[in-house]
C-alpha cells in the first residue's frame, strides 16, 4: 500500500489477477482429481471418470491457453513488470518495516478470526472455503511481516498453515463432487449402470471426506486458541 495512487492500481490489478487465476483454476481442480483418479483403488470409478476428465481437460487446456495468450493477458503482465520495474513510494515507505507490517497482519489475522469463529457443524460448504480464504491471507499476511516482526509472526503464519490443510482437503472434495456429478449429467457420454453406482457412492464418499475435514479444522482452532492469542499479542508488542 506504499505506491502512490495505489487505491486505483490495486483495485484493477486485484479484478485482473483474478480473473486470471479464474481462468487457470478449473484445469488444475480437474488435474488434481484425474491425479486422485489414476492413482486410486476404485477401478470402477476410474473407469466413468478418468476418461471424462481427459477431455475436461483437454477443453480447459485450450481455453485457458485463449484467454491467458489474449490481449487482456499480455496488458496484465505488462502492467505488472512495469510497475515492478518503476514503484513509486509514498512517504511511509521510510517508517520502520515493523510500524506498517504490524497492523496489516493483526488486521487480517482478526478477519480470519472472526470468520473461523462464525462457523459450525451446520454451515454451509461455502461458508467453510470463504473461511478458508480468510486464513489463507492470515497465513500469507504474517508471512511476510516475519521477516521484519520476527519469529511470532512467523509462527502465526504456521498456526493458520495448519488449519489451512483440512480446510483445502475439505475444499478438493466439494470440487471433486461437482465434478462427478457434472459427470453423471453429461447426455453425451451415458453410464452405465455400475458406473453410475460408482458415481453415487463417490458423490457419498467426498460428502463424509468434507465433513471429517471441518471436524479436524475445528478440533486443530479449539486446541490452538491459546497459541493463537500467545501469537497475537506478541506481534502486537513488535510494532
Amino acid at each position: 500500500a506504499l505506491l502512490l495512487g495505489f487505491g486505483d492500481v490495486a483495485a484493477r490489478l486485484r479484478s485482473e489477477l483474478s480473473w486470471y487465476a479464474g481462468a487457470l483454476s478449473p484445469l488444475r481442480d480437474v488435474d488434481v482429481f484425474l491425479v486422485a483418479v489414476e492413482i486410486g483403488e476404485d477401478e470402477r470409478a476410474a473407469e466413468a471418470l478418468a476418461p471424462w476428465l481427459r477431455r475436461r481437460r483437454e477443453e480447459l487446456t485450450a481455453a485457458a491457453v485463449a484467454a491467458l495468450s489474449s490481449g487482456r493477458g499480455d496488458k496484465l503482465r505488462l502492467d505488472l513488470v512495469t510497475l515492478a520495474r518503476a514503484p513509486r513510494f509514498t512517504p511511509g515507505a521510510g517508517r520502520r518495516a515493523s510500524k506498517v507490517l504490524v497492523p496489516r497482519v493483526l488486521k487480517a489475522d482478526r478477519r480470519a478470526t472472526e470468520r473461523i469463529d462464525e462457523l459450525g457443524d451446520d454451515s454451509p460448504s461455502h461458508a467453510w472455503h470463504a473461511a478458508r480464504i480468510t486464513a489463507k491471507r492470515a497465513r500469507y499476511a504474517a508471512e511476510v511481516g516475519a521477516p521484519a516482526v520476527g519469529r511470532p509472526a512467523a509462527d502465526l503464519a504456521e498456526l493458520w498453515s495448519t488449519l489451512t490443510d483440512p480446510l483445502g482437503e475439505a475444499q478438493d472434495a466439494v470440487i471433486q463432487r461437482a465434478l462427478v456429478l457434472e459427470r453423471v449429467d453429461d447426455p453425451a457420454v451415458p453410464l452405465t449402470a455400475a458406473e453410475a453406482f460408482a458415481c453415487g457412492a463417490f458423490v457419498a464418499r467426498s460428502r463424509d471426506v468434507e465433513v471429517q475435514a471441518h471436524l479436524r479444522a475445528s478440533a486443530l482452532w479449539s486446541a490452538s486458541r491459546d497459541e493463537h492469542r500467545r501469537l497475537r499479542r506478541a506481534v502486537e508488542r513488535a510494532r
